[in-house]
């Protein structure tokens, strides 16, 4: 789950293990490369997201479409009613992954938001967070999570998403001396 200052109010959060940001996912042949070429376009975007927030602020013109879920704004991109589908990047290299034909969408643009995942747990329970936040450290700092990372998001995993050299120090950064 996206780690906000809004959610915080309610529950509490590990440390982030995961980050994307906001990209689209269109038809390999698209013009799109990004939200700098939206104006104008058809754009899904779930109900209620952040994205379909940041859609309306930052590409005014952009033709926003809400959808309820994922499975409905891809198949609004599929048939053609929309140009593109905004959503996490995880979310949409997952959604291309598992597509009929995969080679027929690609993933654009830079992230235009930042999206740290963390582990959402009841409010002010010190003693949990502390250890999901200890187990999450001793992982990465074993190399473990960097392992199943690869397994699952690396080149041959089940949904290819590079970890880049930047998130990779993120993660590393966070793990507090012994």
């Amino acid at each position: 789950m996206t780690d906000t200052r809004a959610r915080r109010e309610s529950v509490d959060f590990s440390l982030t293990f995961f980050v994307t940001g906001a990209q689209f996912l269109v038809k390999k042949n698209s013009p799109i490369k990004g939200i700098e070429s939206i104006a104008g376009r058809r754009v899904a975007a779930q109900q209620g997201s952040t994205n379909a927030k940041l859609i309306r602020e930052r590409v005014p013109t952009a033709r926003l479409q809400e959808f309820p879920d994922q499975p409905a704004a891809f198949q609004a991109l599929a048939q053609g009613q929309v140009d593109a589908y905004t959503n996490d990047g995880i979310q949409l290299y997952g959604l291309r992954a598992k597509a009929p034909r995969p080679d027929d969408w690609k993933v654009v643009g830079d992230f235009f938001s930042y999206e740290p995942y963390g582990m959402a747990m009841r409010k002010n329970d010190s003693d949990f967070r502390h250890a999901v936040n200890v187990g999450l450290m001793e992982a990465i700092e074993s190399g473990k999570y960097f392992e199943l990372y690869d397994k699952w998001f690396g080149p041959n995993g089940e949904t290819p998403y590079p970890l880049t050299p930047e998130n990779k120090r993120f993660l590393i950064m966070q793990v507090v001396p012994k």
